[in-house]
């Protein structure tokens, strides 16, 4: 076996990720305090970061000099560590994708990560194995040599790879790696990513992040810039409810445009392509991806309604699968945007298997005796709070404040809710398929092959019993948590 390095890029890679984590806490640093007030003070702060430099460099170094891999005729092989040395073996049968990742810092010095799927599990830590910092046309070749390489092994064949094939980087292995990417299924336009950016439902996380900024506005603004504001007008403006409504549609605003901009670099340049059994999607504008996804290996697909896109009948289209980690927001999505009206051929042409229908019509919905259980417990619990607040109010201020009472809005909103959520809430058996549609804030529809159910549960507590009613929960073999889903109250 020749055992091959990763490009030097790595440890300048290595060492700017490992420092990049500090960078905001120097500059705050920096900024709220400075370095002028005792040379003692700074002259530490400076040796302290050129001795952590020089650690950090020596680390990346060691990790890169220890780094190889190695391709033999049934197996690929990685070996790292300098004190806590590891060796993982994968064969090539118990490949299930070869992806390439290609972050900013890949980018700026020309290199890719390449990450091995194996059925080991969700854990990526147990389930990937990744080689870091390889040119991207050696990347691509062994791409496309190890996908070769798999398709023999399970096909029978005695995978015995050609000297000059196993060099992986020979013109005929590129030619093969450019071929290799499939027919194109689909596409997002330019339109498309924008109404996913505004529909996105990422207004939360972003308004935490600023709201987390703001935290730090006295150390970030100077002292003499707060110096020269009007306070005395200031605290009179604030104190007005007008300018606390102006203030909330100015962070929501912002956040609005936050969360646009997240799924825009996420998803930019989104295409999915199909190549025999095997689905390639290629996104994002930074941090650039291309994934392969076995078919055979799909679990699930979940249509997912938001709250900004079932009125305009928009939907994202995700998956599940096995050994596939689906937890983060990108992972996992299938396509970003779609029309309700196009869901059905987009499923005959990517994945026939799904193809069922999942048609409103076509679901048995809950019985009518369910429709309390989707709206008492959770209205009544938002009355006692709302009750309780009011109390706390009068306790606190000697009086029965008019709006306090506002807080048993929430009351008839809740039960709104959860009248929506029984009506939308059913299933179906089609064509070996269990169609599943649920709310959990917006709408989701889940289409997976009975025969991939991993458990099926039946649970009931006292209420339902009372009521003749059951609660179903399955689990397919899934990476993520995607894969467990339930029918309440039927």
């Amino acid at each position: 076996m020749q055992w091959r390095p990763a490009h030097p890029a790595f440890i300048v890679i290595q060492f700017l990720r490992s420092v990049r984590g500090l960078i905001v806490p120097i500059v705050l640093i920096l900024v709220s305090r400075g370095i002028s007030g005792s040379l003692d003070r700074g002259g530490f702060v400076l040796w302290f970061g050129l001795a952590g430099a020089i650690i950090v460099v020596g680390t990346s170094f060691i990790s890169w000099q220890y780094f190889r891999y190695g391709i033999s005729d049934r197996q690929i092989q990685i070996r790292s560590g300098f004190i806590n040395k590891q060796e993982r073996s994968v064969s090539f049968e118990r490949i299930q994708a070869v992806d390439i990742e290609e972050a900013p810092l890949d980018r700026l010095f020309g290199v890719v990560r390449v990450r091995i799927e194996t059925a080991a599990g969700g854990d990526s830590a147990q389930s990937d194995v990744r080689i870091e910092a390889l040119k991207r046309d050696d990347a691509e070749a062994l791409r496309t040599f190890l996908i070769r390489a798999r398709q023999d092994a399970r096909g029978g064949r005695d995978p015995q790879i050609e000297s000059a094939s196993r060099e992986h980087d020979s013109s005929a292995m590129q030619a093969d790696a450019l071929s290799s990417d499939g027919t194109l299924v689909r596409a997002i336009s330019t339109r498309e990513l924008l109404v996913a950016g505004a529909t996105s439902g990422r207004v939360g996380p972003a308004a935490a992040i600023i709201g987390f900024m703001a935290q730090f506005a006295d150390d970030l603004v100077p002292e003499s810039w707060w110096d020269r504001l009007p306070w005395n007008d200031v605290a009179e403006i604030v104190t007005s409810l007008q300018a606390l409504a102006a203030a909330a549609i100015v962070i929501g605003l912002l956040s609005w445009i936050l969360s646009m901009a997240s799924t825009i670099l996420s998803f930019g340049g989104f295409e999915i392509r199909k190549s025999d059994d095997q689905l390639l999607l290629r996104y994002g504008l930074l941090d650039r991806r291309r994934l392969t996804i076995p078919i055979q290996r799909m679990q699930a697909i979940r249509v997912v309604e938001g709250v900004l896109r079932q009125p305009f009948g928009l939907a994202e289209v995700r998956f599940e699968s096995a050994g596939f980690n689906t937890e983060s927001a990108a992972n996992g999505v299938l396509f970003p945007l779609l029309r309700r009206s196009e869901i059905d051929g987009f499923f005959r042409e990517v994945a026939p298997d799904f193809a069922a229908g999942e048609s409103p019509a076509r679901l048995t919905p809950l019985p009518t005796r369910a429709i309390s259980r989707y709206i008492v417990p959770q209205a009544l619990m938002l009355l006692l709070l709302g009750l309780f607040f009011i109390v706390m109010v009068r306790l606190v201020s000697g009086s029965i404040e008019p709006w306090s009472f506002l807080a048993l809005i929430l009351v008839p909103i809740t039960a709104v809710y959860g009248l929506f959520e029984y009506r939308d809430t059913g299933w179906a058996i089609d064509g070996g398929n269990l169609i599943v549609r649920r709310r959990s804030g917006g709408r989701e529809t889940i289409v997976t092959r009975v025969r991939r159910l991993q458990h099926r549960r039946l649970q009931s507590n006292p209420f339902q019993r009372r009521a003749n009613l059951t609660t179903f929960r399955a689990a397919g073999a899934s990476g993520g948590s995607g894969g467990r889903f339930e029918i309440a109250h039927r």
